[in-house]
C-alpha cells in the first residue's frame, strides 16, 4: 500500500523553510500575571580601548528592558482578557575615533604632508612649502571647515604613508532610545464551537 502525502494547511503555504506560528495568550477563569526586568549598566562594563588610551572616563550607559503580562476573566467561562507590555530604554554614550584637519591645515599650512600641493589655477605649479596663501583661500570653504570640522582634541598618530596626523579626534555622542509595545486581547466564547476575539496592538519607537 502506498502512504498518503502529508497535508499542508493552506495558511502555511508550501515553503521549503521553517514555519513560525505566533499567537497571543488568552485569559482564563483564574487571574495570572508575570513581570520582568533586564538591566545593563556601565557600572558592570569595562572601559573602551580608545578611552583608556587617551585617559577618558568610562562613558555612561543605561539600558532597561522591562514589562509584564496579566490575564483573567471578565465573565466566568464567557469573556476573558489578556494584556501585555514591554518597554525598552537606552541611554548610551558611544566612542568614536576620527580624523579632522590639524590646526596647521585649517590655516592653509599643509607642510606636514609628504605630498606636493598644486594650485588649480596654474596646473603643474606647486604651492611653495605646501603653504596656501590666505589670498588663495576661498572664504566659503574656510567657513565650511570651521563650522563642520571640530578642532583636534587628542595627539593622534602619524601616518607613515602621507605624513598626516590621523585619529586626532575622540568623541562620545549620546544615544537615547525609547521603545513601547503592548497588546490587549478580549476573548468571547459565543458557544461551544464559536469563539470571537478582538486584539489591539501598539508599537512605538
Amino acid at each position: 500500500s502506498r502512504s498518503r502525502p502529508a497535508l499542508i494547511r493552506a495558511e502555511f503555504g508550501r515553503s521549503s523553510g521553517g514555519v513560525v506560528n505566533i499567537a497571543i495568550k488568552s485569559g482564563s477563569n483564574a487571574f495570572h500575571g508575570s513581570g520582568f526586568e533586564f538591566l545593563r549598566n556601565d557600572a558592570l562594563d569595562a572601559n573602551d580601548f580608545f578611552n583608556n588610551k587617551f585617559r577618558r572616563a568610562r562613558p555612561p550607559f543605561r539600558q532597561n528592558q522591562f514589562g509584564g503580562t496579566f490575564g483573567g476573566r471578565i465573565v466566568r467561562d464567557k469573556t476573558f482578557f489578556f494584556v501585555d507590555y514591554q518597554g525598552w530604554r537606552i541611554r548610551q554614550a558611544q566612542t568614536y575615533l576620527s580624523t579632522v584637519p590639524s590646526l596647521k591645515m585649517r590655516s592653509g599650512d599643509f607642510s606636514e604632508l609628504n605630498r606636493i600641493i598644486y594650485g588649480p589655477l596654474n596646473p603643474g605649479t606647486p604651492f611653495g612649502s605646501n603653504l596656501i596663501p590666505e589670498s588663495r583661500q576661498d572664504p566659503a570653504s574656510r567657513n565650511i571647515v570651521n563650522k563642520i570640522y571640530p578642532l583636534p582634541n587628542t595627539g593622534g598618530q602619524l601616518s607613515a604613508s602621507t605624513g598626516q596626523t590621523i585619529n586626532n579626534f575622540l568623541f562620545n555622542p549620546s544615544v537615547k532610545r525609547n521603545d513601547d509595545q503592548g497588546d490587549i486581547k478580549i476573548d468571547q466564547n459565543i458557544s461551544s464551537v464559536n469563539h470571537l476575539f478582538i486584539r489591539y496592538s501598539l508599537q512605538r519607537t
